[in-house]
């Protein structure tokens, strides 16, 4: 989201704004009507804060919130040495000791958008993941958290999709440069199709070849953000029965709290998506680092 306003794809909702939504640190400060936490404690959080008191909150689904507020969209973020947090108990988590900052900075959104994107994953699903950012990876983590069958790693970047081979241990990938992404899906089910296709990488190529590499009666699960408007193949998704589902990273601190136990109770080397470090200082540096894809970033953690 903040390389989208770097590059002026997007714009804040109001300027001008510190950006930053990711985010792990140690309580200062706490307001008088707070109760959850305390000052000192380890803490991650969201990147939106929602109201608890709309209808969408009142259901269970917080990232849907009326009122809700952005992290470095509404409100200044957290790429500085400390932020403010509004309605704190409803938007932070305490981090445990054995989670290191690093790691609890990628929970808050990266993790957490993963795992609300496998939700959609039953036990035994083939799953195809387009895109090989922190994101995609992520869905793939927790796909196979979920126990997905097989997962397929769709990407364009050998480095990228050798970090999904080694590190995630997909069971195949696909590289969209040299192979027909649909023909080689196909032959890996046997000419059925996946059951879950997650596009995470937002084009309209990735999102047609989702479409096309589905089974019948498969899901589509979108959780990227799209620059342009795509177009969408609404014959296929009626004749095939395709189900659609839009994900945003929810802003609950209870699923949060499921994140960071599956973490912990699966030991999962999530520090290994983090291929840079860097001072607040250099901050600039992260956002041309991942622009420019300077020596294959994964993600870029700055450090006050």
């Amino acid at each position: 989201t903040d390389l989208h306003y770097y590059r002026g794809d997007a714009i804040p909702g109001k300027l001008p704004i510190i950006l930053g939504h990711e985010f792990s640190g140690v309580v200062v400060e706490v307001g008088e009507n707070v109760k959850n936490v305390s000052k000192g404690d380890r803490v991650v959080g969201p990147p939106s804060i929602s109201c608890g008191e709309c209808y969408y909150c009142r259901e269970g689904r917080e990232q849907l919130c009326l009122n809700r507020v952005g992290l470095g969209v509404h409100i200044d973020g957290c790429l500085a040495e400390y932020v403010k947090i509004p309605r704190a108990d409803r938007a932070l988590c305490k981090l445990p000791d054995d989670i290191s900052f690093e790691e609890g900075c990628l929970i808050g959104d990266v993790m957490l958008t993963g795992f609300h994107a496998a939700e959609k994953v039953s036990p035994g699903d083939v799953v195809a993941v387009f895109g090989t950012g922190p994101i995609g990876f992520s869905s793939m983590l927790f796909a196979k958290v979920k126990g997905a069958g097989k997962v397929i790693c769709v990407g364009r970047r050998d480095v990228a999709l050798n970090f999904a081979r080694e590190k995630l241990r997909v069971d195949a990938t696909v590289n969209v440069k040299r192979e027909n992404v649909v023909e080689k899906i196909k032959d890996l089910t046997g000419g059925l199709g996946v059951d879950v296709a997650i596009d995470a990488a937002g084009a309209q190529f990735t999102l047609k070849s989702a479409i096309d590499c589905l089974k019948r009666g498969g899901k589509l699960v979108v959780l990227a953000l799209f620059v342009e408007p795509p177009s969408l193949d609404m014959i296929k998704v009626t004749m095939n029965e395709l189900e659609i589902y839009g994900v945003l990273c929810p802003a609950n601190v209870n699923k949060i709290q499921q994140v960071i136990e599956i973490l912990r109770s699966k030991k999962l080397d999530v520090g290994s998506f983090i291929t840079h470090r860097l001072s607040l200082d250099d901050a600039p540096r992260g956002f041309e680092i991942l622009d420019r894809r300077i020596d294959n970033p994964v993600k870029v953690v700055v450090k006050p």
